[in-house]
């Protein structure tokens, strides 16, 4: 046993993720949206179905989120747009 789960359930649980980042991929493909954006509200419910506390399908980002000020919270997200702009560019080179 692994974390709990006899080997049957890692199985079907192997089965069910893969199958929904199939399914994701293929919605985001269509829909032209980056894959996180089906796959956050995917995984949610998934791990909402699953039994997973609210405390823990919450990620620990938000609490970091709320600790930081205003000024730290923009800063933090215009880089990380910074970052993903720049790749994007490297990409059409």
């Amino acid at each position: 046993m692994v974390a709990g789960l006899d080997p049957k359930e890692l199985i079907e649980l192997a089965l069910l993720l893969t199958a929904v980042g199939a399914l994701s991929g293929f919605l985001a493909g269509v829909f032209g949206i980056g894959g996180g954006a089906i796959l956050v509200p995917v995984f949610y419910e998934c791990f909402r179905l699953a039994g997973v506390p609210l405390e823990v399908r919450m990620p620990l980002g938000v609490r970091a989120a709320h600790a930081m000020s205003k000024r730290a919270l923009e800063m933090a997200f215009g880089a990380y747009m910074f970052i993903v702009g720049g790749r994007f560019v490297i990409s059409l080179l």
